[in-house]
């Protein structure tokens, strides 16, 4: 996917977090979070985690925000790479991150590489404790649950 079209698609995710003023108590943690740690969020579908990511890519300096789903099959590491020296990106936002082959090892390289904070969401919590790469020492994971009344 070329540069461009990401650009497109973080305006529009940006422009769709102006939709959902109201903030789960997820978001404040988030925010303030402080240290080179990756964050990741899970939990089931529908649950919000995207609308959470769009809520920072909204209010947050310097942020990228991309659906890997919407990738095909390009190096995250390339795309994190690129993000962060040519536009000066500090935190990406990868929305389903388990929708990207071998995610983990990309993860890792970011981390091991780059200045760039990674903050991703997945319904698919499992597969993160099954890598066979050791993310443990590098990201801290988050529940999101669903509402309750």
């Amino acid at each position: 996917m070329k540069i461009s079209e990401l650009f497109q698609l973080n305006e529009l995710a940006i422009e769709d977090g102006k939709r959902y003023p109201k903030k789960r108590e997820l978001y404040q943690k988030i925010v303030s979070s402080a240290g080179k740690h990756f964050i990741g969020i899970v939990g089931p579908r529908g649950v919000g985690k995207t609308v959470l990511l769009k809520q920072l890519a909204l209010e947050l300096p310097r942020t990228f925000y991309i659906s890997v789903d919407t990738l095909e099959g390009d190096d995250l590491f390339e795309i994190a790479r690129e993000l962060g020296e040519r536009y000066k990106v500090k935190s990406l936002l990868l929305d389903e991150i388990h929708f990207q082959p071998g995610y983990d090892r990309a993860l890792k390289k970011i981390f091991d590489f780059l200045k760039i904070r990674v903050i991703f969401t997945s319904s698919v919590s499992l597969s993160l404790f099954d890598s066979t790469v050791d993310l443990s020492r590098r990201t801290t994971l988050e529940y999101l649950y669903p509402f309750t009344f």
